[in-house]
């Protein structure tokens, strides 16, 4: 349950103005009624301050889906998204102005984060790090901010990586890269006093000689850290990097796939999947793997998932001739590993999101995929309602993820095609549009 004291902070100052940018966080809460709008103008302390904003939901609500849009309140400049498939969101942004900051879904009390910044450090090649003191469990009444932002210097990514370690106290400090535009690009969240995150090299269109930035955000209590930037091993060239952005690299076969898959980096679903694979203890055991023209059973398959193994067909025509079918099948093959493999700390994808391997009300079931002729009375309905007709067969098959799987992947493609142009919807829109009706 939220503070009240919070509530009445939002009913008694609909405006909200922020001080110095000394990364100490404003709180304010709120409540949004499903289908409708909440919002808030808030003041940055100067034009061209960076400010974090974030979207704290409830946690564990199967189905709740809450989104974040930050624009300048005058109504001239860009409108900035955040749209994952959870109720957490959150955006860097620069604001010259006065900002409206909007929430909206599905019905649910949140709080909102708002943190003024400024540069504090600047790392541009390993060396000596940078130190710092954060409270994690502090707004404004806390002796230190509990956000500090460093900017890093144009840097060859395969040949360096980031690592924040905690030094004294008790709390937890996450690690998130923000690119020259602002944007979010890698993330190291990993409980624990150590931090590793090694950004991706600079994207076509990116704004030549920006620097990128390096937010430190503490979790709960007082801490002090440094970051630093380390250098490969001797005799070693460069770090290995992100096993699934090498993979996404290698299922670019056209130039409209690789925009599609660059912005596919910067959802905020696909980089919490990346995360989780990346940090996950020990190593996530699975094998990825790209097979043009992949056929099973004498058809070509768009992609598959089983004992460990993904494998994405890049180059079957529907994955040239429309770049979105490519993403829902990499993130329709990433939900069946995800819930397949042991699962580890936090965790990417919302309660609600299943497959029909996975799910406890079809666990009876004996053959997947499930034919649709052979299901009736209220099983029938539930798999009508919650799952639809599959992709690769409508007429005959039920699909083999559910209703929240398939809204995860409709926000994804929806946030891509934003960015890119490129594309057009899937089979997973008609059928998250029936659930609705």
């Amino acid at each position: 349950m939220l503070a009240t004291p919070l509530l009445w902070l939002l009913l008694l100052a609909p405006t909200v103005e922020l001080a110095a940018p000394d990364g100490r966080t404003v709180w304010i809460a709120g409540e949004v009624a499903a289908g409708e709008a909440w919002e808030v103008e808030v003041r940055p302390p100067a034009a061209g301050t960076l400010v974090w904003v974030e979207l704290d939901g409830p946690d564990g609500v199967a189905g709740l889906d809450l989104d974040l849009v930050v624009e300048p309140a005058a109504g001239d400049g860009e409108r900035r998204r955040a749209s994952g498939h959870s109720a957490d969101e959150a955006l860097l942004v620069r604001a010259d102005g006065p900002l409206l900051v909007r929430v909206a879904g599905g019905g649910a009390r949140f709080r909102l984060g708002l943190t003024a910044l400024e540069v504090t450090g600047a790392l541009e090649r390993p060396g000596a790090p940078l130190r710092g003191v954060l409270d994690g469990a502090g707004g404004l009444d806390a002796p230190v901010g509990r956000a500090h932002l460093v900017a890093l210097g144009p840097l060859a990514w395969e040949a360096a990586r980031l690592h924040a370690r905690r030094t004294e106290g008790t709390g937890d400090v996450d690690l998130l890269v923000a690119d020259a535009r602002l944007d979010l690009v890698a993330l190291a969240l990993t409980d624990g006093p150590d931090e590793r995150c090694q950004p991706p090299a600079a994207a076509p269109g990116d704004p030549g000689g920006a620097p990128r930035y390096a937010l430190l955000l503490a979790r709960e209590g007082p801490l002090s850290y440094e970051l630093r930037l380390e250098a490969p091993p001797a005799g070693q060239k460069a770090f290995p990097g992100s096993r699934l952005g090498r993979f996404v690299d290698e299922l670019g076969a056209t130039p409209e796939q690789r925009t599609a898959l660059e912005a596919l980096r910067r959802t905020p679903d696909f980089l919490r999947i990346r995360s989780y694979v990346d940090d996950y203890p020990g190593g996530l055991p699975l094998r990825l793997r790209a097979v043009p023209g992949l056929r099973s059973g004498g058809v070509e398959r768009f992609g598959t998932y089983s004992r460990g193994t993904l494998t994405i067909n890049p180059t079957i025509p529907a994955h040239r001739e429309n770049v979105q079918e490519l993403l829902d099948t990499l993130l329709h093959e990433l939900v069946h590993a995800l819930l397949d493999l042991p699962r580890g700390p936090r965790f990417p994808l919302g309660v609600d999101v299943l497959d029909a391997a996975h799910d406890p009300r079809l666990r009876d079931l004996d053959r997947l995929p499930i034919r649709r002729e052979g299901v009736g009375g209220p099983l029938r309905r539930y798999l009508d309602e919650e799952y639809g007709p599959s992709a690769s067969d409508p007429a005959r098959d039920y699909s083999d993820i559910n209703g929240g799987a398939q809204r995860l992947i409709v926000k994804v493609i929806e946030e891509t095609h934003r960015r890119t142009g490129l594309g057009q919807e899937t089979i997973v829109f008609e059928s998250v549009r029936a659930r609705v009706r």
